[in-house]
């Protein structure tokens, strides 16, 4: 796993979509289709074969891979691009509701994760320290 210098995270949660707005699943396909393009030079892969869920408001969006199941970080600018977020839908939610939705860019996504660990670990060393900052250390496993 790469190192980052930098370990803070600026902000967390949904800036542009609601969280559970199933209306907005007919538009996030529309802007996959349409983003679909970004494969053929081979750089952007798995826009094709996922399932946007969400926008994240800073140009990347969460979708479901849909040949694995799993939840993966769609980037525009390709930093992070095709981070596994969690085993599948459930265990992603699990694990992120558990830091507090914290984590704005593709590498605050990462420091939640650790080698026995690669997908958002609730249990991580860094994800225990932002439960500590929000005061919910108290959220169980």
């Amino acid at each position: 796993m790469p190192e980052f210098k930098e370990r803070s995270i600026y902000s967390g949660g949904y800036l542009d979509c609601g969280l559970w707005d199933l209306d907005q699943l007919t538009a996030l396909e529309q802007l996959r289709e349409d983003l679909d393009y970004l494969d053929e030079n081979g750089c952007r892969t798995h826009w094709a074969d996922s399932l946007l869920f969400c926008s994240h408001g800073n140009g990347s969006y969460f979708g479901i891979d849909q040949t694995s199941g799993e939840v993966i970080y769609l980037s525009m600018d390709g930093i992070m691009h095709g981070w596994r977020l969690g085993y599948d839908f459930a265990s992603f939610m699990h694990h992120w509701i558990h830091v507090g939705c914290a984590g704005h860019w593709g590498q605050d996504f990462m420091l939640f994760s650790s080698v026995n660990a690669p997908y958002i670990d609730h249990t991580s060393d860094h994800a225990l320290l932002v439960k500590q900052w929000l005061g919910i250390q108290h959220f169980g496993s």
